[in-house]
């Protein structure tokens, strides 16, 4: 075989590297862009789900769906323990601080 030859097929292997990795990362892009679609959404004042769903095999990209859905979770639980306002009250009577209003606690 030639030199000609050989560089050939030296850069056949490099190109043939060149697009696996580039599959590979389009792969990890797309589950990142799943994410922070779910994300957007919440944040947008959508509902908020009980989990994010979204399976990865990066070590990176699992700790963050994990963290997430704990924080999921904590909203929720938050979310269960404010007490409902009286219908007769206003938004200005409700206090901040006792999580209720006024007109309840005469």
């Amino acid at each position: 075989m030639s030199i000609l030859g050989l560089l050939c097929l030296l850069f056949a292997l490099i190109a043939a590297l060149i697009l696996v990795l580039y599959g590979l990362q389009r792969r990890e892009l797309r589950s990142i862009a799943q994410l922070s679609q779910q994300l957007q959404s919440i944040a947008s004042g959508g509902r908020l789900p009980e989990r994010v769903e979204l399976g990865s095999d990066k070590a990176e990209i699992a700790g963050l769906v994990t963290a997430v859905n704990d924080l999921l979770t904590r909203a929720a639980a938050a979310r269960s323990t404010i007490p409902p306002r009286h219908p007769d009250c206003s938004p200005t009577w409700a206090t901040a601080f006792t999580k209720r209003c006024w007109c309840i606690a005469r």
